[in-house]
């Protein structure tokens, strides 16, 4: 903005409540720009300190629009789909947008071009189909993405089918030793 290149914000997206992610947001609602967040990570915006997770940002934020799992909507000529992203945290949201031919996948923090982030388990990165990063693997196998965006990343990346395999089978493997470990289901 101090260049002059960007001259407004109509909107944030956030993916998750990590403070590297979130602690700019107030002085976004301040010039009244809308924050937008998954519904399952809203809550933990607006009250932070109700929660015990790493890294939090404790200055409460208003969310404009609280979005469902696969909801839609038109922004000028791009589709933007909202997804419930758990791969980092189970906290998280991903973002497609799709136009001009091709589709950008926001991912926050889950996925890099070296695979799954899902390293702290204070994050609450829970195993199993449909759960956590296999379910992040499935909403990148439905939607094929042309780029993914990690914010820590300094270029967009692109997984391939064999990729995806290869991800999902180290997961399940992991799920098979943790679950020798644990007495969980």
């Amino acid at each position: 903005k101090q260049e002059g290149t960007v001259k407004s914000v109509e909107g944030c997206w956030v993916t998750h409540y990590h403070d590297d992610h979130v602690d700019a947001l107030s002085g976004l609602t301040s010039r009244h720009c809308p924050i937008m967040a998954n519904a399952r990570m809203a809550e933990i915006l607006e009250y932070p300190l109700r929660y015990y997770l790493p890294c939090i940002a404790p200055t409460p934020v208003t969310v404009a629009r609280k979005t469902e799992d696969g909801a839609s909507w038109k922004w000028h000529e791009f589709t933007l789909t909202a997804f419930h992203f758990p791969g980092q945290t189970l906290y998280h949201g991903g973002l497609l947008v799709e136009g001009h031919g091709d589709k950008v996948f926001f991912a926050g923090d889950s996925g890099a071009p070296t695979g799954l982030d899902d390293y702290c388990a204070g994050n609450r990165t829970f195993l199993g189909a449909g759960r956590g990063s296999r379910r992040c693997l499935n909403i990148w196998r439905s939607t094929r993405p042309d780029y993914i965006i990690n914010e820590h990343q300094d270029k967009a990346f692109c997984v391939t089918g064999e990729q995806l395999d290869y991800m999902e089978q180290v997961l399940l493997e992991r799920e098979a030793l943790i679950k020798e470990m644990t007495p969980w289901d």
